[in-house]
């Protein structure tokens, strides 16, 4: 079960995480008069990213709006947001970002569309997916980490990681159901 203290805090099954409700939505959510934050958090995916934060023992940084920072794309995303926007705000140039944009529409998985709009099943969009960032640690040396020792962050939750191709300094996981006994890499 999932609980809210006044200051966006997250309490999951009693237990105190070192996350608020503002790193997982986006100020539009979070904000808005009528929309309880609540409605918009997934347990599963919370409980997935405090147990990496507990593996690496470092802090990690989803969102950071709400302490004046420009991420708001990290957790869950509302259906109009744009995966072209999500890549320039994490720091990827306009370049590469369109590299990654006509790449993903060579091999025929998006339209110009979902790129502009973001991808209409991304599993932001569902709650089912976070793009954290590791303090001290590169996203490549997480990302080999959750590979070296998968069946512990599978038994978390994580079934998909995006690759460095497309994730180049933070680590997208989510959990989509695969079928698989292994991790899907995203963009290989």
């Amino acid at each position: 079960m999932i609980e809210l203290r006044k200051t966006g805090l997250i309490i999951l099954d009693g237990e105190v995480t070192n996350f608020k409700a503002q790193e997982f939505l986006p100020p539009e959510i979070y904000n808005h008069p009528t929309r309880n934050p609540l409605w918009f958090l997934d347990q599963d995916t919370i409980a997935m990213v405090q147990f990496c934060r507990n593996w690496f023992a470092v802090p990690v940084y989803l969102n950071n709006w709400a302490r004046g920072g420009d991420r708001d794309l990290a957790g869950y995303r509302t259906p109009e947001t744009g995966i072209i926007d999500h890549l320039i705000e994490n720091g990827l140039s306009k370049k590469h970002a369109n590299e990654i944009k006509e790449h993903m529409l060579s091999i025929g998985n998006n339209s110009e569309e979902e790129l502009t709009l973001g991808s209409w099943l991304s599993q932001h969009k569902f709650s089912k997916a976070a793009d954290p960032i590791f303090k001290g640690i590169s996203a490549n040396d997480v990302r080999k980490e959750i590979q070296d020792f998968k069946e512990a962050f599978i038994s978390a939750g994580i079934t998909t990681l995006e690759s460095g191709r497309y994730a180049p300094t933070w680590v997208h996981m989510d959990r989509r159901p695969t079928g698989l006994n292994s991790l899907l890499i995203v963009g290989t």
